[in-house]
């Protein structure tokens, strides 16, 4: 007759150790996973370059002035819910006439989702009349972003607009 082993007793608590280690580790990597997935955090891309070249952004809003050339911007939401939002710009010189035959590139983001970027090139529709198609997916506060380009002239463009997206709604 063989010796009966004894089953082994206390394996239990290394385990358990290890069990409670792990808690604070998959804690944290979740904190961490929402932390880096939430679109409504976003760190200002390219920030330190911006730093650096403040100069050239004060001479860029001198040369603006100088221009004179004023900018007035509108929205119109899409005809379905996911139809992209359309952007109308009527650019006009100091004079108040038309511009003609402008390069526009336009950028907009909803406040609380600055992670959403969505951009377009304007497409002229008529003098000194031009629109561009962007993907909005939120109604509320919006900023945009607009550069224009004509000829060796340079003109730049910042506002916040209040922007209604989807069907069934009217712009105020």
């Amino acid at each position: 007759m063989e010796p009966q082993s004894k089953p082994r007793t206390g394996w239990q608590w290394p385990v358990l150790i290890v069990l409670l280690l792990m808690i604070p580790v998959v804690g944290n990597l979740v904190l961490v996973m929402k932390a880096t997935g939430d679109p409504s955090f976003v760190i200002e891309e390219d920030y330190y370059r911006k730093a650096v070249l403040w100069d050239q952004t004060m001479a860029q809003q001198e040369k603006n002035h100088q221009l004179r050339w004023a900018l007035e911007l509108t929205t119109k939401p899409g005809d379905t819910a996911y139809a992209p939002t359309t952007v109308s710009l009527v650019l006009k010189d100091a004079h108040g006439e038309p511009i003609r035959d402008a390069s526009i590139r336009v950028e907009g983001f909803h406040n609380a989702r600055a992670a959403h970027v969505a951009a377009a090139t304007a497409s002229e529709t008529t003098d000194g009349f031009y629109q561009a198609q962007l993907d909005l997916r939120r109604s509320g506060l919006h900023e945009f972003n607009v550069h224009v380009v004509r000829g060796s002239d340079i003109f730049t463009y910042k506002t916040q607009k209040d922007v209604m997206v989807g069907p069934y709604r009217e712009q105020p």
